[in-house]
């Protein structure tokens, strides 16, 4: 058997079906990959965009509009650096529709960037915003550099917004 570690691909190896879907509120989901597969759980919910924060493209179902943003869960990756376009995917979703977050596990990347909106856009603490995201997706575990670079960054992001 051969173990192989987060560092060698920027993200963890999941071969197991995850359809777990959490809301985090009216309009915000989050999960893994499977579920952003899933066209009955996607129609169900009625999500009409989906942001993938995955290192890989996601699959495309017709109808739905999709954002790919590269993010390696790697406690060293930029995370602000990602703020500003899924953001504003989140934002021109929820004026629509209702909006998907995933990665590949949906534990680290998306709960970080689902936790980073809530901060800025809705002005929670970093503790407030992780414990909303938990209660909708109890595996939700960020990385410790993502922990480290949500409590820095979002607090220098939301002081330089005008």
């Amino acid at each position: 058997m051969t173990i192989e570690s987060e560092k060698t691909h920027g993200f963890v190896v999941d071969n197991t079906p995850d359809l777990q879907l959490g809301q985090v509120e009216n309009g915000i989901y989050i999960a893994s990959q499977d579920v952003a597969n899933d066209p009955e759980l996607i129609h169900k919910h009625a999500i009409t965009h989906v942001l993938n924060v995955a290192g890989c493209p996601s699959e495309k179902l017709p109808g739905l509009h999709y954002l790919d943003v590269y993010i390696l869960d790697l406690p060293e990756e930029p995370l602000c650096h990602h703020f500003l376009p899924c953001f504003k995917f989140m934002d021109d979703a929820l004026k629509t529709g209702c909006v998907l977050v995933h990665c590949n596990a949906g534990i680290s990347r998306s709960p970080s960037i689902v936790v980073a909106y809530l901060m800025c856009r809705r002005q929670k603490s970093l503790s407030e915003a992780l414990r909303q995201v938990k209660a909708a997706r109890p595996k939700a575990n960020p990385n410790v550099g993502f922990l480290q670079q949500l409590q820095k960054e979002v607090n220098n992001y939301q002081s330089a917004k005008p």
